[in-house]
């Protein structure tokens, strides 16, 4: 078993004072230590939820309301995962809108 020792500067030059760690513990007072807890991490959403909420979003926007035409494309941020090979995964960018090819009406995801 190793011995830990406390080294305190000296009040004298002359001699320097070594404390052992027995004697440096005893010294402490137990206010001195606080434990810190760590706040719950608030539960993130699996892929499957995500994946579900981003194809549900889709659908219920498949149509323009302005013309009601099909030719809608998903707006999406560039903050897409990247694969190895340098491409966008598919569903992985944050989805904000959509816009309409047909008469270029935009509307963001509700």
């Amino acid at each position: 078993m190793r011995q830990l020792t406390v080294f305190r500067e000296p009040e004298s030059i002359d001699q320097p004072h070594i404390l052992s760690f027995q004697e440096h513990a005893a010294q402490q007072r137990r206010s001195q230590f606080r434990v810190v807890h760590e706040p719950e991490p608030t539960p993130r959403p699996n892929l499957r939820t995500l994946l579900a909420l981003r194809t549900r979003q889709q659908h219920d926007n498949r149509d323009c309301p302005a013309c009601r035409r099909m030719t809608v494309e998903p707006v999406e941020l560039l903050d897409g995962c990247i694969s190895r090979n340098g491409a966008v995964i598919h569903g992985t960018p944050t989805l904000i809108g959509f816009s309409c090819n047909a008469c270029g009406h935009e509307w963001r995801v509700d």
